[in-house]
């Protein structure tokens, strides 16, 4: 990555941050709510992408593989507790 884009990302991240911080709590979780669905549906059309021909039940599968991948890297512990509530299924049994 050039020197540009270090700065280019930095400052994004730094206007990022200013906006996030004149939102309300309310106005911040609704965009993260928003954000999380947005990422959802990249994966899927990802995997539809890839496997033209998937069916509902092997989507599924690959989705919840993919976010056992993301969980190992994570410490978002809270990602199993909220993913049966969130996606209608559990990561770990």
């Amino acid at each position: 990555m050039s020197k540009f884009h270090k700065i280019t990302d930095k400052k994004i991240e730094e206007l990022y941050f200013d906006q996030l911080r004149k939102m309300s709590g309310e106005e911040r979780m609704k965009r993260g709510f928003e954000l999380c669905n947005f990422a959802w549906k990249m994966a899927e059309e990802n995997i539809r992408h890839q496997f033209p021909n998937i069916s509902e039940e092997e989507l599924k599968e690959k989705l919840k593989h993919r976010l056992r991948l993301i969980y190992k890297k994570s410490d978002c512990n809270r990602l199993k507790s909220s993913s049966e509530r969130q996606f209608g299924f559990r990561i770990y049994q």
